[in-house]
């Protein structure tokens, strides 16, 4: 028997065991020829095709379609993803950069997980979007970047930790050469991305939107928990921005109705307070490459890269992503990959699970468990019927300020403290504290189960001075 060929820490037998099967149809034989080198670069077995006539008819098996609808195929794509079987992916390759045709593409089919332009066609580039298509582990900038480029790093909580951040990355551009116009393309991409990132992805106990209903100047002066995070990088001809956040409530269907709607009534591009539709729409106009990654519940991470050698910025590739986890921490699409331990990945690698008990030792356990819940739910009785509140300990500096939580009077800290009582456990309340010569404070409190307790720090107005003078007019 053949040794097993171990390449990147895989093993690999020389039958190729885990090559995943991918059928690439194009009307051009040297462009197929460049869709068959790339996709086997990324561990695919390539099935290269030139008609419809030469797939046969009936199902088609395979991990990845990549199609490349110019020509006489232009229109084939709802026929041919109509004879896909189990859970086969489609990359579409189009003949020239067209936003609204990668959205119309797209909404007609959940399987297209990807698209290309073939006018600006680059090998490498196909070959890591169908490794993330077929291995998953797809967060982080270096899936993306040449091996050897610096990949920097911040995190943001705030408003001013978001000015902090574009202005250090607009000072790395620039450091790298980068032309103003395109720095100003890098700054507006990720201002929008940051913007979605802390405002519209924070979501509640029960999945709604915590800012939703809090005006834009209240929220400015909020402090996020789950920090935000950037990852940048530049290699002389690329420069690329990532920005993840903690909570993966992005969907694909959203992403594509807020293009939509920004491609076809102009009138109606998503302008409100939670709104992310013109953000989307400035990224796509402004990027070459677009692509959101997204481990649903835990983290989305939204991505754009830009060519410094283009004449203009258009849309070359844009894509979007789902990560699979197995029960044991394991990326679902390929097995033999473990994920990392450790914060550089959105998820971390769960435990594994403990050998079985014998069974008289299970039948001790089973009747302390039943026991323990009969305890809690004899003491938990009184919260069985009602909502559990709490209190929340609230400081002023200074103190004497006015409180108001979710715009109703609660109160004055006399002593620099208020205490206020009857709050649900679980739900957000706007809170303002007001105090004459002072500028309002604002924050979003979540109260939890036992004590809270939060600081609002005033801030003094500039003194003001009226001077009279006699005669008036000096």
């Amino acid at each position: 028997m053949a040794e097993p060929l171990r390449r990147h820490g895989r093993v690999r037998s020389s039958a190729g065991v885990l090559a995943r099967r991918i059928i690439a149809i194009s009307p051009d034989k040297a462009f197929g020829k460049q869709l068959s080198v790339a996709l086997k670069a990324a561990g695919g077995a390539v099935d290269a095709h030139k008609t419809l006539e030469e797939l046969g008819s009936g199902m088609l098996q395979a991990a990845l379609l990549v199609i490349h609808l110019d020509g006489p195929l232009a229109g084939v794509a709802p026929e041919l993803v109509a004879r896909l079987a189990g859970d086969t992916r489609v990359i579409a390759v189009i003949p020239r950069t067209n936003l609204s045709a990668v959205v119309d593409i797209m909404q007609a089919s959940d399987r297209v997980a990807g698209m290309m332009v073939a006018e600006t066609f680059d090998g490498p580039q196909l070959s890591a979007m169908a490794t993330r298509v077929l291995a998953g582990d797809i967060f982080g900038l270096d899936k993306l970047v040449p091996w050897g480029t610096q990949i920097h790093s911040f995190l943001v909580g705030d408003y001013e930790e978001k000015s902090l951040c574009i202005s250090q990355v607009s000072d790395f551009a620039e450091l790298m050469g980068v032309r103003r116009k395109y720095r100003e393309s890098i700054d507006q991409c990720l201002d929008e991305m940051l913007m979605n990132a802390l405002y519209d992805a924070p979501v509640d106990e029960q999945g709604r939107q915590i800012y939703s209903d809090i005006p834009t100047k209240t929220r400015i002066a909020l402090r996020i928990d789950q920090k935000v995070v950037v990852q940048y990088a530049c290699d002389g001809g690329q420069f690329a921005i990532a920005v993840r956040d903690a909570f993966g409530t992005l969907e694909r269907s959203t992403v594509l109705r807020y293009l939509h709607k920004c491609l076809h009534n102009e009138q109606q591009i998503d302008r409100k307070v939670g709104g992310a539709g013109l953000g989307l729409y400035l990224m796509t106009s402004s990027s070459t490459n677009v692509y959101f990654n997204v481990l649903p519940g835990v983290a989305t991470e939204a991505v754009c890269t830009f060519d410094l050698e283009a004449a203009k910025q258009q849309l070359e590739s844009f894509g979007f992503f789902s990560e699979r986890i197995d029960a044991a921490g394991r990326l679902a699409t390929e097995p033999s990959r473990r994920l990392p331990a450790g914060a550089s990945h959105p998820v971390e690698r769960r435990a594994q699970r403990a050998p079985s008990a014998p069974r008289g030792v299970i039948a001790i356990l089973v009747t302390a468990i039943v026991a323990t819940i009969a305890l809690v739910f004899v003491a938990a009785w009184p919260r069985l019927f009602g909502t559990e509140k709490t209190e929340v300990m609230i400081r002023t500096v200074p103190g004497g300020a006015l409180v108001e939580v979710e715009g109703k009077n609660a109160g004055t800290a006399a002593d620099g403290t208020l205490v206020v009582r009857d709050l649900e456990v679980g739900r957000v309340y706007p809170v303002v504290a007001r105090l004459e010569g002072y500028e309002p404070r604002q924050a979003v409190v979540q109260p939890r189960a036992g004590s809270n307790a939060v600081t609002l720090e005033l801030v003094a107005l500039a003194p003001t001075v009226s001077i009279e003078t006699q005669p008036s007019g000096a």
